[in-house]
């Protein structure tokens, strides 16, 4: 079936039709839940964390050619927005809200 010529068989090109994520920015700082502090360098294929008990680990993405989620075992680091869930295992997530710079 062939659509009304009236209606676009596609989208322009400048469409913002479909939202695209905001991209992380390169260093962000945390403050978490309970009161401790995360901060992030964000490589896109890689993050380098430091974490509340200054602890650092950097973390490959998980999977790989994504930029949300990034893991090398014990820990995981998931980005949305402006919020941050950094895991150890064995231990409970922090959920984090990054701050203003």
């Amino acid at each position: 079936m062939t659509p009304p010529a009236s209606l676009p068989t596609s989208l322009p090109a400048d469409s913002d039709a479909v939202p695209v994520p905001a991209q992380q920015p390169r260093y962000a700082a945390y403050l978490c839940e309970g009161g401790g502090a995360l901060t992030v360098e964000n490589f896109q294929t890689s993050a380098l964390v430091v974490g509340p008990n200054r602890e650092s680990a950097e973390l490959p993405a998980s999977p790989s050619g994504q930029t949300r989620r990034y893991a090398a075992a014990p820990y995981v680091l998931e980005l949305d927005g402006t919020r941050a869930t950094f895991s150890r295992k064995g231990r409970r997530p922090l959920s984090c809200a990054r701050t203003e710079p």
